[in-house]
């Protein structure tokens, strides 16, 4: 019961990795210069560092009574007691470590989307569709 979680963190999980294949895929099968493959290898470590601030640094309130840690996908709940201290959630392993390796995927795919764009444009500029008319 308690990994309930991963029903919504798998599918985050493998959008966001099918969405970083797809892209480096995109880039190896293509002509596209070695230019463009560095531009994406520095989007990687950009998205890397994205993903290590909304994993470990990102931290909002629900409410009055509610704390998350990470972004989407929690790895830290907490709440207030009735006492007023904060307690941290107990997430099992599962999810804490799902929830990270979502988070740090879903910022490189984020940050590899302003390539995407650009491939997409740069591939299909002058490119018209069967009615002639132009696809961008």
């Amino acid at each position: 019961m308690a990994l309930i979680g991963l029903i919504v963190i798998l599918p985050i999980a493998g959008l966001a990795l099918w969405a970083n294949l797809a892209i480096y895929e995109w880039l190896q099968r293509s002509e596209f210069k070695q230019t463009w493959r560095n531009r994406y290898r520095g989007h990687v470590i950009a998205g890397l560092i994205l993903g290590i601030g909304l994993t470990f640094f990102v931290h909002y309130r629900v409410n009055k009574k509610i704390g998350v840690d990470g972004f989407p996908i929690p790895i830290k709940l907490t709440d207030v007691q009735a006492n007023g201290e904060w307690k941290d959630a107990e997430m099992p392993a599962p999810i804490r470590y799902g929830a990270i390796i979502t988070d740090m995927l879903v910022g490189v795919a984020l940050s590899g989307l302003p390539i995407a764009i650009a491939l997409f444009f740069k591939e299909n500029a002058g490119k018209l569709d069967e009615r002639g008319r132009p696809l961008i």
